[in-house]
């Protein structure tokens, strides 16, 4: 006995006249403070605010990111459509050089009137048979009676005979 008695002393050393429980169980006390209770329930809702806030957060953080993905895919997509428009336009530019070169030789005023005058008999017209117009309105010009019978008679007359005289 003595050795157990020894090795119970080891582990607890009283002072005093009182002696320690060995086995302490605390009670649990109910809250009844009103302010403690809401100081807890204060930071339950400040933890729920912090929660809700963060969650709103990700989700305006996720949309955004989808926002920005559809407008790059947009600006791709027209990137390409510009590209190809381009692409087109130097085509027809192109195409539209090639058509004029064919179509515009490389003749000047003075050849013209050479051949003109001497391969197809053409001359010049009499100072009676030009007629000038003044346009004051716009581009084109109402007609609102026939042009006399006589003057283009005359006219026809003089290039047929001008004609004639220069030779077939």
């Amino acid at each position: 006995m003595s050795a157990r008695k020894l090795e119970r002393d080891r582990h607890y050393y009283v002072e005093g006249n009182t002696a320690r429980k060995l086995q302490v169980v605390e009670d649990v006390q109910e809250r009844t403070n009103p302010l403690l209770e809401k100081k807890i329930q204060r930071r339950k809702n400040k933890h729920l605010k912090y929660k809700i806030s963060l969650v709103a957060v990700f989700v305006m953080t996720l949309c955004a990111c989808i926002l920005y993905l559809q407008t790059e895919l947009k600006v791709s997509s027209q990137k390409t459509q510009v590209t190809n428009i381009e692409s087109q336009y130097r085509q027809l530019r192109n195409e539209n050089e090639i058509l004029t070169a064919y179509l515009t030789p490389e003749w000047n005023l003075e050849e013209i009137y050479e051949i003109a005058t001497t391969e197809l008999g053409m001359i010049n017209p009499n100072n009676n048979q030009v007629i000038y117009y003044d346009n004051e309105v716009g581009s084109f010009m109402n007609q609102y009676a026939q042009i006399p019978a006589e003057e283009q008679n005359e006219t026809n007359i003089t290039n047929i005979i001008g004609f004639i005289s220069k030779g077939w």
